[in-house]
């Protein structure tokens, strides 16, 4: 969904993801993370979201959490964890968009190509 219009590194799990960031991402940190909450491998999304915060390059990057977990009690942990933003997975396009707009405005996208998929 977002490879159409964004540069997108992926990781498998938990332990993937901070070799990642640590191999590409020592100069110029991303611009945004997207962390699925149900990784597999035995460390969450919020979990892998600490040491991401003490990794200097990533430790301002927006985050927004990808979950299952729909409750407003659940929606509130998470951005009490850290997350900046929250989307309740079976989501729609435009859901995805907005929580970057929200998090991102104007840093890489105006609102409109994002969230008009443009």
């Amino acid at each position: 969904m977002l490879k159409e219009t964004c540069d997108v590194v992926s990781a498998a799990n938990a332990e993937e993801a901070l070799q990642v960031l640590s191999e590409n991402f020592g100069e110029r940190p991303p611009d945004l993370l997207l962390l699925d909450i149900r990784l597999p491998g035995g460390r969450s999304g919020a979990e892998l979201l600490r040491p991401v915060r003490d990794f200097r390059p990533t430790k301002e990057v927006p985050a927004v959490a990808l979950t299952t977990y729909a409750r407003p009690e659940q929606r509130k942990a998470l951005l009490e964890e850290g997350f900046d933003e929250y989307v309740s997975k079976l989501f729609r396009r435009e859901e995805l968009f907005g929580a970057i707009d929200r998090v991102l405005p104007s840093r890489i996208f105006s609102g409109e190509s994002l969230s008009q998929g443009n």
